[in-house]
């Protein structure tokens, strides 16, 4: 027979584990895209994301490819990859604050979108009065991060009103995100509103030649 106080140490031994696991991901998570200095508490979420899932995708590894991919644009636009690479690992860290807080609330909006054939980010305002964009970018205002990495956590789903033909952070995430659940679906294009948003900004050849680059970054740096 099992000892009560023996069971209890276990559960501890076990509880001791997964957080090294989860802090180990999230260091993981930062050293494959080179970069550093996020707050400790923002790194034990990066590892939770290892353990979730969002249509069928682990959530970490979409947010490894969305930021290898950002990188890689930046790089080729010559621009600073780094806060494009920040941006891009981040920006579904409020998938995870909601879900975790408010599970059954967040299972009621994964329920909504599927019943009624809407956008999750819809589901999400229905339900919460915010998006998961929303509340990752407020998170990462109160741990001080660049207004340029906010703003594209925030606007990663969204179709905000930029200068034509000025190419800022907000725009690479979004494309990179965009363009990282094309490959990841194998989907024969993006959605027309997306489409359309980067026609407005007069980057379509540039989108084309993005989705090359999306193409040869998901299969060879994320492993």
């Amino acid at each position: 027979r099992i000892h009560p106080a023996r069971i209890e140490e276990m559960v501890e031994k076990a509880r001791k584990e997964m957080q090294e696991r989860i802090w180990q991901e999230g260091e993981q998570a930062m050293f494959k895209i080179g970069i550093s200095g996020l707050h400790p508490e923002l790194i034990k979420l990066l590892g939770k994301l290892r353990f979730r899932t969002s249509y069928g995708q682990n959530v970490l590894q979409h947010s490894l490819e969305v930021a290898f991919l950002a990188g890689a644009i930046a790089g080729e636009l010559g621009m600073d990859p780094s806060i494009a690479k920040r941006a891009g690992l981040l920006h579904d860290i409020g998938k995870l604050v909601l879900a975790d807080n408010l599970p059954d609330l967040y299972l009621k909006a994964q329920e909504l979108s599927n019943q009624e054939q809407v956008a999750m980010t819809d589901a999400e305002k229905r339900v919460f009065g915010a998006t998961h964009a929303e509340v990752g970018a407020y998170l990462m205002g109160l741990w001080a991060m660049a207004e340029t990495s906010i703003e594209a956590i925030a606007f990663h789903h969204q179709s905000p009103d930029l200068p034509r033909n000025e190419i800022l952070p907000v725009t690479i995430v979004k494309a990179a995100n965009v363009l990282a659940h094309q490959v990841e679906s194998e989907a024969e294009s993006p959605p027309q509103s997306e489409l359309d948003f980067f026609a407005e900004q007069g980057l379509e050849q540039r989108f084309t030649q993005w989705l090359q680059i999306a193409q040869t970054e998901t299969a060879t740096n994320v492993e």
